[in-house]
C-alpha cells in the first residue's frame, strides 16, 4: 500500500517537478514509486463461482474517489451498469464496487492487489456484498451510494477487464507458482461458458441423494 503526493500544479513542486511517495508503515518495508505488480495465491474458476454472491458483465459509467468518514483512508467507488448477470441477480440496474485507494486532490493511495476500474471499460466481475456498508477489512464506512455497494472477490483475481475485440483479461498481480489453467486471458464468451459450467455441475452435485 502506497501513499503518494502528485505535483503541484504551482510552485516548487512544479519548478521540481518531483513527487513525494510514503509507504504504509503496516508493510514493514520501504519502496520508491508505485507498488509493483501484486504476488498472489492462484484462485481457480472453480473457487470464485463458488464463492461469488454475484457475476455480471457490465459497463463502468463513473469512478469517484473519497477519504474515508475517519479521514483514514481513500476509498474509490466505481458505478457498473449491469448488462448481464450470470449469478445472482442486482436489485437495481446499477451497483457500485468499493476498492482500497484512488486520488483525492493531489494525494493518491495505490494498493497493489485492488484492481483498477476506468470509467466506458466493460467488465466481468466475481462481488461479495459488503455487509452492513462496511469495509471489512478496514472497518471503515464506504463512500455515500445509493446503489447496492459490493467488492470484489479476491481482489485483482476476480475482475476481467473484457476488450472491443472481446477478449477477457486479468490484469495486475503476478502468480507465486506456475500456472496452466488457462483463464487469464480468454473470449469472454468462452468464460462465460465456463462459469455456467461451473454452476450446473455445482447445482447437480446438490441434487444428488
Amino acid at each position: 500500500m502506497t501513499l503518494f503526493r502528485f505535483p503541484s500544479p504551482s510552485g516548487r513542486n512544479r519548478r521540481r517537478g518531483t513527487r513525494l511517495r510514503l509507504v504504509a508503515a503496516a508493510l514493514g518495508f520501504a519502496c520508491l514509486g508505485l507498488p509493483a505488480a501484486a504476488l498472489m495465491i492462484k484462485a481457480p474458476l472453480a473457487d470464485l463461482v463458488a464463492g461469488a454472491e454475484m457475476i455480471l458483465v457490465g459497463r463502468v459509467t463513473q469512478v469517484r474517489s473519497s477519504w474515508s468518514l475517519d479521514n483514514s483512508l481513500i476509498v474509490t467507488l466505481a458505478s457498473i451498469e449491469v448488462e448481464e448477470s450470470i449469478k445472482g441477480r442486482a436489485s437495481s440496474r446499477r451497483i457500485a464496487v468499493q476498492t482500497r485507494g484512488g486520488q483525492v486532490g493531489d494525494l493518491g493511495l495505490a494498493v497493489s492487489d485492488e484492481p483498477s476500474f476506468t470509467p466506458g471499460e466493460t467488465v466481468l466481475v466475481f462481488l461479495k456484498r459488503l455487509p452492513a456498508r462496511f469495509c471489512p477489512a478496514n472497518s471503515v464506512l464506504v463512500l455515500t451510494s445509493a446503489e447496492p455497494v459490493y467488492e470484489i472477490l479476491e481482489k485483482a483475481q476476480g475482475k476481467y477487464s473484457v476488450g472491443a475485440d472481446g477478449l477477457a483479461q486479468k490484469t495486475g498481480y503476478r502468480l507465486l507458482a506456475a500456472d496452466d489453467s488457462n483463464d487469464v486471458s480468454l473470449p469472454v464468451e468462452v468464460l462465460k461458458a465456463r462459469i455456467r459450467a461451473l454452476l450446473r455441475s455445482t447445482s447437480m452435485a446438490r441434487r444428488r441423494p
